[in-house]
């Protein structure tokens, strides 16, 4: 095996910052409050999960992908603190069990004029994208929209299953993903030992991480109401409604 194609496989901490340094022009502050998770997901991907190589190659790949977008997320909120003190009033969430409807309510209520629902492709890039001339897509959400097609192409059966839009209606885990100590990170296939080190951490620091997340979206894009959906707040309620009492 070629060191490169070691190099893709490798889920080794200090290899992806390293990596996500270089790709990021030298920005080297992640933020607070990811290590101890990061680690936590390692260690169950290595020990226990039984990668293969292309699932090896993929999961490296996302890590990467949400680690560089720390990077740019750090850099944001340094550049202007005032964004962590922004006030979203009264944000709608839905947090009903998966596959109980929550999907066509949260739709239907997005279709509301005063409704700011989080997007599919803004989940997956809440960090500030390059400038966009008036009139002009942002370049993630054409990724993001292509990368859809060829994923439905692959699995066409998932669209019936769960139909999304780059630039839809979409529930909070790609968000929530960024601290790297949310429940689709983990425990959702319940794979020890990330499960057991999920239920017992404490989840304020990691919301506290999201409620700066949904600010500085709401710097970039800002809408009268947010309307928010996931059945992974329902493990963190408390920490939920402490960010945000007027939910």
């Amino acid at each position: 095996m070629s060191a490169q194609r070691e190099a893709d496989l490798e889920l080794d901490a200090e290899r992806l910052l390293a990596d996500a340094v270089e790709q990021s022009a030298g920005l080297s502050d992640f933020g607070e409050g990811y290590r101890e998770n990061l680690d936590a997901l390692l260690d169950m991907y290595r020990s226990t999960a039984r990668l293969s190589a292309a699932g090896r190659k993929s999961t490296r790949r996302r890590l990467l992908s949400l680690l560089k977008n720390r990077l740019q997320i750090a850099r944001a909120l340094e550049r202007a603190p005032e964004i962590r003190a922004r006030k979203l009033a009264r944000p709608m969430y839905i947090v009903g069990l998966p596959r109980t409807g929550t999907s066509a309510l949260f739709n239907l209520l997005a279709c509301d004029a005063a409704s700011r629902p989080l997007l599919y492709w803004e989940g997956l890039h809440p960090e500030p994208g390059p400038p966009v001339a008036p009139g002009e897509i942002d370049p993630r959400l054409l990724a993001t929209r292509a990368d859809l097609e060829r994923a439905y192409a692959k699995n066409p059966e998932f669209r019936a299953v769960h139909h999304v839009r780059a630039d839809g209606p979409e529930e909070c885990v790609a968000l929530l993903s960024h601290t790297l100590g949310s429940v689709q990170m983990g425990v959702e296939p319940m794979i020890s030992p990330y499960r057991e080190y999920f239920e017992r951490q404490d989840q304020r620091a990691n919301y506290r991480y999201y409620a700066d997340l949904l600010r500085l979206l709401d710097s970039q894009r800002p809408g009268r109401r947010w309307l928010l959906k996931s059945p992974a707040h329902l493990w963190a309620l408390a920490p939920l409604v402490e960010q945000f009492p007027d939910a």
